[in-house]
């Protein structure tokens, strides 16, 4: 279940925000205090998800009604050197699927994404540059548990790892399994 959304550098979000969300969310504010930023921040995420496409300037979902620009026009005060943040807190429910030891004691999982757009030497966006994550978090109940940023080398590059916590054993340990699995031919009997 969602319980809050993270939003910074983002039309009308500067410092990063996090915004709960409950069962039931209402909305409501003075003019220009971000209402529609919110609803637009969602349809960004939702379009890049999609498409994968962050310079957004028509959603799909929001067809004329959501005109987000591309970034140079979504991002805070226009300033192409700002980044914007976008995350979630999801909160785990007791269920019976298969890996849910691994989390069992977690409560919160959390995502934030930092994108940002290549600049020179003045802060201008580079002639042709899009814009892409630059920074990735994962955070289980306030603990970070994987850091990765994006090198010159436009590759993502682990910088934190906590390789003994439940959650990245399981997925390291997953992982393995899909490979052995799909890539080596090995198939578990019936």
């Amino acid at each position: 279940m969602i319980r809050a959304l993270y939003i910074g550098n983002f039309k009308a979000f500067g410092p990063t925000q996090r915004v709960p969300i409950k069962p039931i969310t209402l909305v409501f504010g003075p003019n220009s205090a971000g209402k529609s930023s919110l609803i637009h921040s969602i349809a960004l995420a939702h379009e890049a998800e999609l498409t994968g496409d962050l310079d957004v300037v028509r959603t799909g979902i929001g067809g004329r009604a959501i005109d987000l620009g591309g970034f140079r026009q979504y991002v805070h005060r226009r300033r192409a050197s700002n980044r914007v943040t976008w995350g979630v807190d999801l909160e785990l429910r007791e269920s019976p699927t298969e890996g849910r030891s691994a989390v069992a004691s977690v409560r919160t999982v959390s995502l934030q994404l930092t994108i940002g757009i290549p600049l020179d030497d003045q802060e201008r966006p580079l002639p042709g540059a899009t814009p892409h994550v630059t920074s990735c978090e994962f955070v289980a109940d306030e603990q970070v548990l994987m850091r990765m940023s994006r090198r010159t080398s436009r590759r993502m590059v682990v910088d934190r790892i906590e390789v003994d916590h439940p959650i990245i054993r399981g997925l390291i340990e997953g992982g393995a399994r899909v490979l052995n699995d799909h890539f080596l031919g090995y198939r578990r009997g019936p």
